[in-house]
C-alpha cells in the first residue's frame, strides 16, 4: 500500500507515494458496562519468540490478487481470535478509539486501535491460559491497573514499546482517573493518575487528542 502526500506546494513540497503499514489493535476489557471502570481488568498476550507482553494486535491483510482486503475492524476481531481463542460473539460491546501514527526510515506505520469489553470468563483470563490454536502466543492473561504500571516499570517486557507502551499509560491513566474522579474531583485524579503512571495530563492529553483525529481516517 502507498499513500500520496498531499501535493498542494503550500502543503508539501513532494508527490512521491510512501509505502504504508496498516495494523489494528484491540483494547480488550473483562467485565460489563456495570462494574466499575477502574476494577476492569486489560488482555493481554505473551509472545512465544521474545516472551514480551501487549494488547492484541496484527497487520492488515491486503491480498488484491486473490480479491481479498479487509477493513481494520475485521483485522483486530481476527487478531483476537488468533491470538486468543476469543470470538467477537463474546463482546458485549466495542468502538474505535482512534489511531497511533509511527514514523520509521522506510515506511510510515498506521495503527488502528478499538476498544472493547468482554462478556465472559473472568476467572480464566486473570489465572491466564494458553491460546489453543497460536503458535505465535505462549500465554492469554487480564492485567490489573497495578499490574500494568508495574509492567510498565520494565518496557523490556513490553513487544512493540513504541505502539504498546502510551497505550498501556493511556489505559491506566484513564482507569484511575474513573477511581477517583466521582469523589475527589477531576484535579485530584489527573495528579494521583499522573504520579501512578508518569504519564503526564498533558502528555495524556496531546495524545488523546491524536487519537481522536484518527477517528477522520477509516
Amino acid at each position: 500500500l502507498g499513500i500520496m502526500a498531499d501535493t498542494r506546494k503550500e502543503a508539501a513540497p513532494f508527490s512521491e507515494s510512501a509505502p504504508v503499514s496498516l495494523s489494528a489493535g484491540l483494547l480488550l476489557e473483562t467485565g460489563d458496562e456495570y462494574s466499575s471502570p477502574h476494577a476492569r481488568r486489560l488482555v493481554m498476550v505473551k509472545q512465544a519468540q521474545d516472551v514480551k507482553w501487549g494488547i492484541v494486535a496484527g497487520k492488515f491483510i491486503f491480498q488484491p490478487q486473490e480479491n481479498i482486503m479487509e477493513t481494520v475492524l475485521q483485522t483486530a476481531f481476527r487478531e483476537m481470535e488468533e491470538e486468543t481463542g476469543l470470538g467477537g460473539s463474546e463482546l458485549t460491546h466495542w468502538h474505535f478509539l482512534g489511531h497511533i501514527y509511527i514514523p520509521r526510515k522506510t515506511k510510515l506505520s498506521l495503527g488502528f486501535v478499538f476498544e472493547a469489553m468482554l462478556s465472559g470468563e473472568p476467572d480464566r483470563l486473570a489465572r491466564g491460559y494458553t491460546p489453543p490454536n497460536s503458535a505465535e502466543i505462549s500465554q492469554v492473561r487480564s492485567f490489573t491497573i497495578d499490574e500494568v504500571l508495574k509492567l510498565l516499570k520494565n518496557t523490556s517486557l513490553i513487544y512493540r514499546p513504541e505502539f504498546n507502551v502510551q497505550l498501556l499509560k493511556f489505559w491506566a491513566f484513564d482507569r484511575i482517573c474513573d477511581k477517583y474522579d466521582p469523589w475527589e474531583g477531576e484535579k485530584f485524579a489527573q495528579e494521583v493518575a499522573e504520579t501512578r503512571t508518569g504519564f503526564p495530563s498533558s502528555v495524556r492529553n496531546i495524545f488523546h487528542n491524536q487519537l481522536f483525529q484518527g477517528r477522520q481516517i477509516r
